[in-house]
């Protein structure tokens, strides 16, 4: 292999199998539940490109994570910084507009389902977190959590 394009070799980048196992599974549970989601036919154009958000989300994470950059990262600030604009710039926002919840959620099991749904939806302990996750998913809530996440994470 000529020397410096070894990069280019996929058998020699950096992989981390916490990365993978990650994509694999949330992959794994979004292929299911569309295989058990009934079929819809209201805009289907929409559900494409729900798709192809979904996963254009996940290889930008493992690009990010996954890939020679993440070797740059750990010596270069800028390739660490380009990590950081593509999880919360590219991989985030296309992974909110796939809107995959109800799907991944119906890729679980529904033995799995039911106590879990039942659990967060009815127990009295909970009430509070609900209400908290409301909140937080308002776009006030998700604001200000946003905010506080950035500002926590680059505090001197």
């Amino acid at each position: 292999m000529v020397s410096g394009v070894s990069w280019l070799n996929p058998l020699t980048w950096p992989i981390e199998p916490w990365v993978l196992l990650g994509v694999e599974a949330i992959a794994v549970l979004y292929l299911w539940g569309g295989a058990r989601a009934r079929p819809r036919r209201k805009n289907p154009g929409a559900a494409r490109l729900r798709a192809v958000a979904f996963w254009s989300g996940l290889a930008a994470i493992v690009f990010a994570l996954d890939t020679p950059l993440e070797t740059l990262a750990r010596q270069l600030f800028w390739a660490h910084m380009t990590q950081h604009l593509l999880l919360i710039m590219v991989a985030a926002p296309l992974l909110v507009a796939a809107a995959p919840w109800l799907q991944v959620w119906r890729g679980l099991p529904l033995a799995i389902r039911r106590p879990l749904a039942r659990t967060a939806f009815k127990h009295p302990a909970l009430a509070g977190g609900r209400r908290l996750a409301a909140w937080l998913t308002a776009p006030l809530g998700a604001l200000a959590l946003s905010s506080a996440n950035l500002w926590f994470w680059h505090w001197p």
